[in-house]
């Protein structure tokens, strides 16, 4: 009787070690996920792969909900959250100057050639409504000539 039972356990302990060297030298497999590995464990058993649902459907931009009453799960995919729209930047409206399109006439009281002639008149800088003012001398067209 002893020996029948000490067989036994050995048998157990045999096939129990037998199935664990199986189990660990199974292969290692890894998930690759558009391209990409990924650490979702892989399960193997009868040689059909089992990978969990919600890790995977995460790793594909899916979410996953279990729905208990129905016995449902769905897979959708995630809502992304819309990106700002950058504010549109007012283009600048290009300053407009006066151009003056004929010679000083006689009602003109002052005429300067060139900021050189306002510098030897001893007038400069020349400011807008200043007798001599023109937009030709201001060359930055913020309203002073010959600065």
């Amino acid at each position: 009787m002893k020996k029948k039972l000490l067989i036994s356990f050995g048998l157990v302990v045999l096939s129990t070690f037998s199935i664990t060297i199986g189990v660990l030298a199974a292969p290692t497999l890894k998930l690759m996920v558009n391209g990409k590995a990924s650490t979702i464990d892989v399960k193997v058993i009868d040689n059909v792969n089992y990978v969990p649902l919600n890790s995977f459907a995460a790793s594909l931009g899916y979410d996953v909900s279990t729905n208990t009453k129905t016995n449902t799960i769905a897979v959708a995919l995630k809502k992304s959250t819309p990106k700002p729209t950058p504010k549109a930047t007012p283009k600048p409206t290009p300053k407009t100057a006066l151009i003056p399109t004929s010679p000083p006439t006689q009602m003109d009281s002052v005429y300067y050639q060139n900021c050189t002639a306002v510098r030897a008149a001893g007038k400069d800088p020349l400011y807008r409504g200043d007798p001599g003012y023109s937009t030709k001398l201001d060359r930055d067209k913020d309203g002073v000539a010959c600065e």
